[in-house]
């Protein structure tokens, strides 16, 4: 926890912590603050990320009523500062409780203890699983239960570090904040030491030695406020002798800072706030200057030092340079109520109460220096930047930006820096050059449920748990091995597409819906050995599941997303993205809850082993996966494993029913390679036009037109260009899809370019890129490719795919509607009518199946005659 190592690796999740603080002060310009409450929070909330890889509270509830915690733990810390306590004066009546102090504790601790219970015990469970890795470890609690910790020692430790790690933190933020609202000139030279020293967006760890004027306050606001003025009680294990007097042993020991603080043979004028005592002088807080003791000294000195320091210099300075901070109704500082009420910490008697207004030269740190040799882009307006040029086509948009401005463009969305790539060789340096820099991912509003997140395949960070995911799903799913165990299922999904497609002849059918629901259920019974969707169910609204994923995706897409543009305002959801998407996230896992538990009972059992594994949620569950681990990894699943393949096909067959004689071709092509009833996996290799058909439509009509968001977790060098810290990155790979320096004649639909090239979409040819490259490739891309070549090849030898009411093919809309996926604006309809030589081949399969039930028949009258006459 405090060690360097530990303070470093946790300075993301302070700078993360601490920016939320500081946007929703700006929400609450002219608003007053109670100082303590906020920082409390904030305080809280970093340590429980730290802790256990989570937020608990909330910046908004100011008073901490919404669920208890807060509540829960302030009167722990009352209790345990209470100084008129009967039972320790008079142990006679200790054991009977008589001002309820044990009691009302005891009841505190649990309901603290139950907030984060479930949490510990789906924790326990990942640990104990046989593919844990101590690599794996997000959060303190997993370093605890991987040393064989127990729930209650697990609660003791937490609750402890919680009391202590914020309460007198808080405590010393407070008080230092009042003396430099008190000490006008000490706060102006402070702002003025922070402008001179730090140069960069956001201050780091690293700079706060920097700011010696700032420690310098700091300490001298801990002389006279000491957190905890008497330091925790220490007790004299035996009788000994100090300063020449006896001092009998189970004696109650105080060291009183508070007064040592303000005694004038210590300290010069010890009443005075006079920060400029520290400057120059070697007295320092780290145990071995007995005049300056906050955190104590020797054995009992408080371990988290380090980390205490650190998070009340951040506080101070990042609140200080980015805000005025003003009392409110014009209150004279001076007349400020500095009376303190004693506790485990000594707080103030009347809370701080603050305006934070906005520092002009904070407004001007939208245009940092680090910006300043930013890729070109177009000019943009105050406060919005580019937002008004973007539009909902951001692929098309950035596209004609990037044909003015080259091919690494910027633009500012709000406070947002966007990066877009539209040339292979920017690809290049975003996807494999850069890679370690850029790998990161903005999470959409719409799935950032933190309790989700590290369970993300998708969303996470490029950590150990994140890499174990992939191989997962590589391995269960995605191998060639995965592959050709799913082929029989496949083929039986697609069996029954045909079929459905045959009752159907001269009804008009809507391609994406059956194409959906088709990979859906091929998805489903690889996952959970069952379907969930009907072909027949055109809209999915029988049981809500289709409709439930199509609401997921579509606020996955929200491409006007007002709190990503703006962070102030992303934690209000006011555009109710993340409501809505974790209330069709209830419904979706509510579809699977009891499968899931019937599995797990059954995997639980004594006569379970690994051979009786039938799906993919089977091997999870062995592995130890919580339900919401076992939810996020489906769902993403669902969502990325359907949408984008349908989409795939969808785009491949509008093209092939505007180019007749390319689809005449691949007719052609099937005819002659394929001679078996039914097109198998392995025939595919012998579909090559077929598979320059499919190349050709994700070159002209990619699924995931900007691949999934990319975030700069480190500010890096691109093409000669800075790319700052936490900018956006796009690939445009529908603007590089229809460069004329890239392709020949690129509008056209022309699949004879892929013949005899060498060009495919494993992530190494940057030209093309459907699938992404890199450590964030989509590790499903052997799959949807298949099923891609699969479901086209079928429906084609089966079917002629005809345009309703004569519409010429040449008319259709080609225009895109943006989203995760690029799906039509208008969607397909088409007409599948049976081929006259698919007709003979589905007669003869029609006989052979008559045939083959005669035999079974003639067979059990056989068996039926033979144990007649021999019994």
């Amino acid at each position: 926890m405090f060690s360097s190592k530990a303070l470093q690796s946790q300075s993301k999740l302070r700078d993360e912590r601490l920016g939320r603080l500081k946007d929703f002060l700006h929400t609450k310009q002219g608003q007053v603050i109670n100082v303590e409450d906020v920082v409390f929070t904030t305080l809280f909330n970093t340590l429980s990320s730290i802790i256990f890889a989570r937020d608990f509270l909330d910046l908004s509830d100011e008073h901490g009523t919404r669920d208890g915690l807060k509540e829960s733990l302030r009167k722990i810390i009352e209790y345990g500062g209470i100084t008129k306590d009967f039972g320790s004066f008079f142990p006679m009546f200790e054991r009977f409780d008589l001002q309820g102090i044990r009691k009302g504790t005891m009841r505190q601790y649990k309901k603290t203890f139950a907030h984060w219970e479930d949490i510990i015990e789906e924790r326990r469970a990942r640990i104990g699983s046989s593919t844990w890795s101590s690599e794996q470890a997000q959060s303190f609690v997993d370093r605890m239960l991987e040393n064989g910790f127990s729930n209650d020692q697990i609660n003791q430790l937490v609750t402890e570090l919680f009391v202590a790690g914020t309460n007198t933190t808080t405590t010393s933020v407070v008080w230092a904040m009042t003396e430099l609202v008190r000490h006008k000139e000490v706060m102006s030279k402070i702002v003025e030491e922070i402008g001179r020293e730090i140069k960069s967006d956001t201050i780091t760890d690293s700079e706060l030695s920097q700011l010696p004027y700032l420690q310098a306050c700091i300490k001298e606001a801990m002389r006279l406020h000491p957190p905890v003025p008497l330091l925790l009680p220490h007790m004299a294990a035996e009788t000994c002798e100090v300063m020449n007097y006896t001092i009998p042993k189970n004696s109650k020991i105080f060291v009183n800072l508070w007064a040592m603080g303000r005694d004038p043979k210590v300290w010069d004028d010890p009443l005075s706030f006079k920060p400029e005592r520290f400057i120059g002088s070697k007295v320092d807080f780290k145990g071995q200057d007995f005049e300056l003791l906050p955190f104590g000294s020797g054995r009992r000195m408080c371990p988290g030092m380090p980390s205490g320091v650190k998070s009340v210099q951040l506080i101070l300075a990042s609140l200080i340079r980015e805000f005025d901070l003003v009392l409110p109704d014009d209150v004279d500082p001076l007349k400020l109520d500095m009376n303190d009420k004693f506790g485990i910490a000594l707080k103030m008697e009347t809370p701080l109460k603050l305006l934070f207004k906005q520092k002009e030269e904070s407004r001007m740190l939208t245009k940092p220096s680090s910006l300043k040799n930013l890729p070109p882009g177009p000019p943009r307006l105050p406060i919005i930047g580019n937002l008004h040029q973007v539009g909902d086509r951001p692929h098309v948009s950035t596209a004609k930006f990037a044909k003015e401005y080259g091919p690494l463009i910027s633009l500012r969305l709000g406070k947002q820096v966007l990066v877009v790539a539209s040339s292979p060789e920017a690809a290049m340096e975003i996807l494999k050059t850069q890679d370690r820099f850029l790998s990161s991912r903005v999470v959409p509003t719409a799935f950032q449920q933190t309790s989700l997140i590290p369970h993300s395949v998708i969303w996470s960070e490029c950590n150990q748990t994140w890499k174990n995911l992939r191989t997962l799903c590589r391995t269960e799913m995605f191998s060639s091995k995965a592959l050709q165990s799913q082929s029989k299922l496949r083929d039986e999904r697609l069996g029954r597409l045909k079929d459905f497609l045959h009752t159907k002849q001269g009804q008009v059918i809507n391609v994406e819906d059956v194409v959906f629901t088709t990979l859906f259920n091929t998805l489903s019974s690889i996952i959970f050995a069952r379907d969930f969707l009907d072909l027949s169910d055109e809209h999915g609204t029988r049981d809500g599941l289709k409709e439930s994923l199509r609401k997921i995706i579509e606020y996955g897409g929200i491409t006007k997303d007002f709190g990503s543009f703006f962070p102030m305002f992303e934690r209000f959801d006011l555009q109710g993205i993340r409501k809505g998407t974790m209330r069709q996230y209830k419904k979706t896992f509510a579809h699977w809850e009891d499968i899931i538990e019937e599995r797990r009972a059954r995997i639980g059992s004594s006569t379970w082993s690994s051979e009786q594994a039938q799906s993919f949620v089977d091997r999870m569950l062995e592995n130890g996966f919580s339900n919401d681990q076992i939810n996020q990894l489906v769902t993403e699943l669902f969502v990325a494993g359907t949408n984008t393949t349908t989409t795939s096909v969808v785009w491949a067959m509008t093209e092939l029913v505007r180019h007749k004689e390319v689809m005449s071709k691949i007719v052609e092509e099937i005819g002659r390679e394929i001679k078996s009833d039914t097109i198998t996996d392995s025939e595919l290799s012998q579909l090559p036009y077929l598979q320059a058909c499919i190349k050709e439509a994700m070159r002209l009509h990619p699924p995931v037109p900007l691949l999934l968001p990319h975030m700069a977790a480190e500010t890096c060098e691109v093409m000669n260009y800075t790319i700052p810290k936490n900018s956006k990155i796009f690939v445009n790979l529908w603007a590089m899809g229809r460069d004329p320096k890239v392709w020949d004649d690129p509008l056209s639909f022309k699949p004879e370019r892929f013949i005899g090239s060498k060009v495919d979409f494993k992530g190494q040819d940057f030209d093309l890129l459907p699938f992404g490259s890199g450590r964030r490739m989509c590790p499903g891309m052997p799959s949807g490719v298949k099923s891609v070549q699969l479901i086209l090849a079928s429906l084609i030898r089966e079917f002629d795919l005809v345009l309703p009411d004569d519409v010429d093919p040449l008319k259709l809309d080609m225009n895109d509607k943006f989203g995760i996926a690029l799906k039509m604006e208008t969607p397909l309809k088409l007409l599948f009518k049976q081929k006259e030589e698919s007709r003979s081949v589905r007669l003869g399969r029609t006989k052979g199946r008559e045939k083959l039930e005669v035999l079974i028949m003639l067979k059990a009258q056989f068996i039926g005659i033979y144990k007649t006459v021999k019994l």
